[in-house]
C-alpha cells in the first residue's frame, strides 16, 4: 500500500490473536469476532498457536473467518509477526485470546484509522471484567483501576497495549516488526519505535476489548514480575529505555499521585471497595521494587535490539 493512496470505506482487516494453552478463553474471543458489525467478508482472523501441548482445531468452528496458524518460536511477539507476514489485509489489528472484542471493535478500530488516513497506529480501550461482579476480589478491584490505562499509554508513553492494537500494513512494514526476542514488553518497544519513526499514535476509546481482571495477590504479583523482567530488558537497550529504567528504580517510596489518588479517587469504586484496595498499594509497590533491585545489572550492560530507544 502507497503511503499517497488513502484507505478505502471498508478496507480489509487481518486480526491476528497469539494464543498459547488457553482454549476455553479463545473459542469466547473467537465467539465475539464472528459477532462483529464490520462486513464479515471484509476481515479475516488468524489464530497463531505458539506451541500450546494441543493446538486448538475447533478454530474454523468458533469463527468462520478464522484460520489457524503455527509460530514454534516461543513468545507472543514472535507470534504475532508471523500472523502479520501471512496477513492479507490491509489493516492489522491486534489482540489476544483472552480479550472479548464488543461487537463494533473492528469497526471503530478501522474509523480511527481512517481519521487519521491511514497513517497512524490506534490503541483501543481496555476494559476489565470481573469473574463475579457481584463480588470482585481486592485484586481484581485493584487491576479495575490500575490495569490498562490505554489512553496513558498512547498519549504519554507513546505505545498501545498490543490487546487493542490497530495499525496499517504499510505502518508495520515501515516501523518493522515487533522485537521477538523479547517476551514482554514488545508492545512498547514497537510503540516508541513507531512514533520515533513519525508515526502519530491516537487512541480510539470506542474500540473495546473485555480483558478479565486478575483475581489474586499472587496473579498480580506474578503481572509486576513478568512486566519488571521486559523493563529491564529494555533498560539494557540504553538510550531513552536506560533513562526510564534509572528513573523507575529511583522511585522507592510509593507516588501519592500514581498510586493512591487514582484509587481515592475513582468513580469505578465505592467507598468500601477503595477501603479494599489501599493496602494493597505498598505490598505490590515493594514487591516490584524488589524485583528491580534483582535486576539492578540490567541498567549496566546493552543488549542487542532496535535502536530506536526514543
Amino acid at each position: 500500500m502507497n503511503n499517497d493512496v488513502p484507505l478505502p470505506e471498508h478496507p480489509f482487516v487481518s486480526v491476528i490473536v497469539p494464543v498459547y494453552n488457553d482454549p476455553d478463553r479463545l473459542r469466547n474471543c473467537l465467539a465475539a469476532l464472528a459477532a462483529q458489525t464490520y462486513p464479515h467478508e471484509r476481515f479475516e482472523v488468524l489464530v497463531v498457536d505458539n506451541g500450546s501441548p494441543a493446538a486448538p482445531g475447533f478454530v474454523t468452528d468458533a469463527c468462520p473467518r478464522a484460520r489457524l496458524l503455527v509460530e514454534p518460536q516461543g513468545g507472543s511477539y514472535a507470534a504475532r509477526n508471523h500472523g502479520a507476514a501471512q496477513a492479507q489485509g490491509e489493516v492489522l489489528a491486534f489482540t489476544d485470546a483472552d480479550c472479548e472484542p464488543l461487537p463494533a471493535w473492528i469497526e471503530q478500530g478501522v474509523r480511527a484509522l481512517l481519521a487519521g488516513n491511514g497513517r497512524v497506529a490506534a490503541g483501543g480501550r481496555i476494559a476489565l471484567s470481573c469473574r463475579d461482579p457481584e463480588h470482585p476480589t481486592a485484586a481484581e478491584l485493584y487491576e479495575k483501576v490500575f490495569g490498562f490505562n490505554q489512553r496513558y499509554y498512547v498519549e504519554t508513553s507513546h505505545y498501545a497495549v498490543t490487546a487493542n492494537l490497530f495499525t496499517t500494513r504499510e505502518v508495520f512494514q515501515r516501523v518493522g516488526p515487533f522485537d521477538a526476542a523479547l517476551t514482554t514488553g514488545g508492545d512498547t518497544e514497537w510503540g516508541r519505535r513507531a512514533y520515533a519513526a513519525g508515526t502519530a499514535l491516537v487512541y480510539a476509546p470506542d474500540a473495546v476489548v473485555r480483558h478479565p481482571a486478575r483475581r489474586t495477590v499472587a496473579e498480580l504479583k506474578t503481572k509486576l514480575k513478568r512486566v519488571t523482567v521486559g523493563q529491564c530488558r529494555l533498560a539494557g537497550r540504553g538510550g531513552a529505555f536506560r533513562q526510564r529504567g534509572i528513573v523507575k528504580l529511583i522511585k522507592i517510596l510509593p507516588s501519592v499521585r500514581y498510586k493512591l489518588l487514582p484509587v481515592l479517587r475513582s468513580p469505578h469504586l465505592t467507598t468500601k471497595e477503595k477501603l479494599r484496595v489501599l493496602p494493597l498499594i505498598p505490598v505490590l509497590h515493594f514487591y516490584e521494587y524488589g524485583q528491580r533491585l534483582m535486576r539492578l545489572h540490567c541498567l549496566f550492560r546493552r543488549d542487542k535490539g532496535w535502536n530506536t530507544a526514543k
